[in-house]
């Protein structure tokens, strides 16, 4: 050892330079003004140890350089390593290899524990794509390395000192390639409560949506609400098959709209439509309600209201069959097969109201115990009258008429007219030249007919039963007259005969 002026040389070993020890080098170098220790050697290292660890070579604390220029701050001992600023602890790596920052009391469980201040990840770069990977985003990478199926990677959060309450956000592994995102809330366990899958599907209680938004709730209803902060209030309930929409607000409705415009309405007086509804079945009321009513409105002057009986979607066998009220006449009109069969006319106080019917009004029945009748009735004012009136104006043909044809089995009378007292029997037949009454036989010309006329007070001294049977029509029987008259007239019987 040779001695200079602020220079110890121990060559090949120790150089002491001013301030400055060099090992394993003769000319200890540092950056700008440092100095220091410089420890020069293919591996060099710094090995700390103490009485308590031992002095081997796997004792104690070392801090060394390999030849891939890795650096190593190794502590062999069973013991923390801690690293402090301002004379405070900031961080912690514990035997076990967790680390706190912030706090020297870490959980076995916590891998990172940080106290007393946030995590910020911070990163300019730019999106590439639609691609998620670890080079086009700024943020942290949290990896569950088990791979199965159901498998969660994420963040569990406890926003009290004892963990009695969590939240979470999870990726769930639904595949090799690909997963949902869970949204966890609750005690401190926690329960899933929503979840975006794979397809974007978001499913609200439920873990396997199979639309865009899917809401369940167990056994329990199940509720869809939205809320305006001024008046305005509506939900969407399902329960045991029954789904309930609702305007909640007092005075709210309930609208439909497609194309942007108002199709239906629904509020408290009831239901508003505009335009056309379509549906299998429609049912409207209860067997328990007082009414029911289904109220539709037109332009009183020329408006009309319609329902149609269609065999197809457009053209006219949309309306093959239809009843319709027209505001203008006010009549109702009844279409089958797509003609107008009947008619049914305003009285407006003339009397001139009437049913008109196309084709006839028939009357059938196949059971033998079954019965088909016309029943026109009045009260007991003698000023008003029911009856069957067969009108023809006289500009129509010769051959037109009004008639009845009854036809009926053996035995059975015919034409009956008859009173509620049961003691007046009249049957009035009009004519203009025609006979009033016709029968004819199927034979044509020939055949016999019975015609009865009964009084039904067999004791009557007074009454009147009258029979007449006439032709004077000289067109077809030449000069002859046929006259047949019986009768009984005030006690008096009478039977004359003329041709």
């Amino acid at each position: 050892m040779s001695k200079q002026t602020d220079l110890i040389n121990i060559p090949d070993a120790i150089t002491v330079s001013g301030s400055n020890v060099g090992i394993g080098t003769s000319s200890p170098t540092f950056t700008s003004a440092y100095g220091g220790l410089h420890i020069h050697s293919t591996y060099p290292e710094l090995h700390l140890t103490g009485t308590d660890s031992g002095s081997g070579a796997s004792d104690g604390f070392r801090i060394n350089k390999n030849s891939a220029n890795h650096v190593y701050l190794w502590n062999y001992e069973n013991a923390n390593i801690v690293f402090a600023t301002n004379n405070s602890e900031r961080m912690r790596i514990t035997s076990s290899g967790n680390v706190g920052i912030g706090t020297s009391s870490i959980s076995s469980s916590d891998k990172l524990s940080v106290v007393g201040g946030k995590i910020r990840a911070s990163q300019s770069i730019a999106q590439s794509g639609n691609s998620l990977d670890n080079a086009t985003y700024s943020g942290i990478t949290i990896n569950n390395s088990n791979d199965a199926n159901g498998d969660l990677a994420g963040i569990a959060m406890y926003p009290t000192s004892q963990y009695t309450a969590a939240a979470g956000l999870f990726g769930v592994r639904e595949s090799q390639t690909a997963a949902a995102l869970s949204f966890w809330t609750g005690s401190n366990t926690g329960a899933e409560r929503m979840r975006i899958d794979s397809s974007g599907n978001v499913g609200i209680g439920s873990t396997t949506p199979s639309s865009n938004l899917e809401i369940r709730n167990g056994s329990a209803p199940a509720t869809f609400r939205l809320v305006h902060s001024g008046n305005g209030t509506f939900t969407a309930t399902t329960t045991n098959g029954l789904t309930t929409l609702n305007a909640a607000d007092v005075g709210a409705s309930l609208v439909l709209s497609t194309a942007n415009s108002e199709r239906m309405r629904i509020d408290s007086s009831g239901i508003d439509v505009t335009g056309t509804v379509e549906a299998n079945d429609l049912i409207v009321g209860s067997a328990s309600d007082s009414q029911s009513l289904i109220q539709m409105i037109a332009n009183p002057t020329n408006g009309a209201n319609t329902i149609h009986f269609g065999d197809a979607a457009t053209g006219t066998a949309a309306y093959d069959g239809y009843i319709n009220y027209a505001h203008d006449s006010k009549t109702m009109q009844f279409q089958v097969a797509g003609s107008e069969s009947m008619r049914i006319l305003h009285d407006d106080g003339t009397g001139d109201g009437a049913v008109k019917i196309k084709g006839g009004l028939g009357l059938n029945f196949s059971s033998s115990s079954d019965s088909s009748q016309v029943m026109l009735a009045v009260g007991t004012d003698n000023s008003y009258r029911s009856g069957v009136i067969f009108e023809l104006t006289t500009s129509q043909g010769l051959w037109a008429c009004g008639f009845i044809k009854i036809k009926c089995a053996a035995g059975r009378n015919g034409l009956e007219s008859r009173s509620a007292a049961e003691y007046l029997y009249k049957f009035q037949a009009f004519n203009e030249g025609i006979s009033g009454i016709s029968l004819v036989s199927s034979a044509g010309n020939t055949g016999d007919f019975t015609i009865s006329v009964t009084e039904a007070n067999a004791n009557s001294s007074t009454g009147t039963v009258e029979l007449k049977v006439k032709s004077t029509a000289a067109t077809n029987h030449g000069s002859s007259v046929t006259y047949a008259e019986v009768g009984h007239f005030n006690g008096i019987s009478r039977v004359r005969r003329g041709i």
